[in-house]
């Protein structure tokens, strides 16, 4: 009898001894924070997405001991690998994850991405594939972006998204993460970190753009990143390169100041909305960062909070939070070197979008007035003029069909928006 109550014993304790074996077998070591993925089991990731698929192998040459292998090969659209997590409520005592990444020496990058169950809260943090050579990287759940609007900003205490939710960890790339080309990198022990150093704040003592303006005026060299959708890009527009606002601005600036160190980059992305500008900021500010960021965002942006039937309050507020993250995070990861000019929506060419915009105008005006970044009403008010005179319509693309393309404006409208925006480097 005593056997066998010894024998019930044991059987009774017996999974939570497995438990603690399963986790001693895991870790590396007893003051290591708790692990998601030790990279020692290649068949826990799946290829989600992807023509052709990306391929998944294991690694004997990790970080320690094995790693997972991962190549996103060329491709028309986005990919993914990824694998299911069971995050728990431990996970909401922490400040973010950490994992050793080995590159593959390009400029590439991917992103980092959580998902909850639903798939309708979807984050994400871009990393490069630069370093060949194994590297730790710490990402706070701060750093992941909120792609789509059913999403709150993880820095919100009272939002719907919190790290206990995660139920999926992908790395690839979005639609527009465009262009896509191969990619091969290895990634390591994944780990949740109970402490991660947040970013210096700056917060500058003058408002507005006073430095690439002093630069400007000296004739010093001048980078300007142009960051927006479809409009910024120059969809539609004959030799965008020269003719989409960009790069008349640069045309323009040369002009102004008499000299040809200023470089404006255009990186429109057409179809992306303001949170998909700031997921893309690691990539796109570049090294060294650039003196000054444009950031002209607004109609895709408006289209997801209509299919969300979000109410207008709910949008202007969407819409502040959103370009507050786009400066501190142009702040943070130009280590303040770069400053940022916020352009009022100009409005469309159909009666509807007119005014639709104003509210985005409106709330970068209060985001730059609090941030102290600069701001500029130019491109709005040049295209409500040209509406007050019944000649708006003579500023966007007329498609082949004849239709009147109410989004777009053409190389005469981007002339006027670039010639608009000058007035904000007086």
């Amino acid at each position: 009898m005593a056997g066998c109550r010894t024998y019930a014993g044991i059987r009774a304790w017996m999974p939570a001894l497995a438990a603690l074996l399963l986790a001693a077998g895991q870790a590396r070591g007893a003051d290591e924070a708790p692990l998601i993925d030790n990279g020692e089991n290649a068949s826990l990731w799946r290829s989600y997405s992807g023509k052709p698929k990306p391929e998944i192998a294991a690694s004997a040459a990790g970080h320690a001991g094995g790693a997972i292998k991962f190549t996103l090969p060329e491709s028309s659209g986005p990919q993914f690998v990824g694998r299911s997590v069971n995050a728990d409520a431990s996970w909401d005592q922490t400040q973010g994850l950490s994992f050793w990444l080995k590159g593959d020496g390009s400029d590439h990058f991917i992103a980092v991405s959580l998902i909850d169950d639903s798939y309708t809260k979807r984050y994400a943090a871009l990393v490069d594939l630069k370093s060949t050579e194994w590297r730790q990287v710490k990402l706070r759940w701060e750093d992941f972006v909120p792609e789509i609007v059913s999403a709150d900003w993880m820095s919100r205490k009272d939002g719907n998204m919190k790290p206990s939710l995660v139920r999926a960890l992908w790395f690839g790339r979005w639609f527009y993460f465009r262009p896509f080309a191969a990619s091969t990198f290895e990634v390591d022990d994944i780990r949740l970190e109970a402490k991660i150093d947040p970013p210096a704040a700056h917060l500058p003592e003058a408002p507005g753009i006073p430095r690439t303006l002093a630069k400007l005026k000296a004739k010093q060299p001048v980078r300007i990143v142009a960051l927006g959708d479809s409009i910024t890009y120059g969809t539609h527009v004959p030799q965008r390169e020269t003719n989409a606002y960009p790069g008349r601005l640069q045309e323009l600036l040369r002009k102004k100041f008499g000299y040809d160190g200023v470089t404006v980059v255009n990186k429109g992305i057409g179809g992306i909305e303001t949170r998909q500008g700031i997921a893309l900021l690691t990539r796109d500010l570049g090294n060294p960062p650039p003196d000054l960021v444009t950031a002209h965002f607004g109609y895709n942006d408006y289209s997801s909070m209509l299919e969300k039937r979000l109410p207008a309050a709910e949008c202007a507020t969407l819409a502040g939070q959103n370009l507050r993250e786009l400066v501190r995070r142009v702040r943070s990861l130009s280590n303040g070197a770069t400053e940022v000019l916020l352009i009022a929506t100009i409005p469309g060419a159909d009666e509807e979008r007119h005014t639709a915009m104003d509210f985005f105008g409106d709330q970068a005006k209060a985001v730059a007035d609090e941030l102290k970044c600069g701001f500029t009403e130019g491109p709005r008010a040049a295209f409500r003029e040209a509406q007050k005179a019944g000649k708006l319509d003579e500023n966007f693309v007329r498609l082949d069909d004849g239709k009147l393309d109410v989004a777009h404006p053409n190389v005469p409208g981007q002339l006027r928006f670039a010639e608009a925006l000058l007035k904000a480097f007086e």
